[in-house]
């Protein structure tokens, strides 16, 4: 049970809020990727993942812990399944960002819609033997988005 709770702490207290940081990923493995498969968004390998997070410093990630102080972003969690044997985590949860800014992990290169988003999440998580990440997939449904957003209207 203590594995359990280490597994979701480094989660929760770091890695949820600096996925674009180099020192999150496990330097070792050579198969290392960050997916938004709603967007398309994302890495795989070391020297994508170093080009990545300097093109998205982690600070200015949506779940970066400065973020959410200084536009009230929230995630709710909805359920946490830990397998701590295989260094697997499944997160789901309901984000709740303000769209002040592009956010191009969400919806590359949109523009601003000043518009609260409320987007339920699901993070699937895996972790190194280092304790560090190995690959972080997050799902959503863009058409639900999309709509919040008002890219496209209701036509039924």
């Amino acid at each position: 049970m203590q594995e359990t709770r280490q597994i979701e702490r480094l989660w929760t207290g770091h890695y949820r809020g600096t996925l674009h940081s180099p020192d999150s990923w496990s330097p070792s493995c050579p198969d290392i990727c960050l997916t938004y498969a709603g967007s398309g968004a994302g890495f795989y390998g070391p020297d994508q993942m170093k080009e990545w997070c300097g093109l998205y410093p982690a600070q200015l990630h949506s779940l970066h812990p400065s973020q959410v102080a200084r536009f009230d972003n929230r995630l709710q969690r909805i359920a946490l399944t830990v397998d701590e044997a295989r260094g697997q985590l499944t997160e789901e949860c309901i984000l709740s960002v303000f769209h002040h800014e592009v956010l191009d992990w969400l919806v590359p290169g949109v523009q601003p819609c000043n518009r609260q988003l409320e987007i339920p999440l699901v993070f699937s998580v895996q972790y190194a033997d280092n304790e560090r990440l190995r690959s972080v997939r997050v799902y959503w449904d863009q058409a639900m988005v999309l709509k919040q957003i008002g890219s496209f209207q209701q036509s039924w």
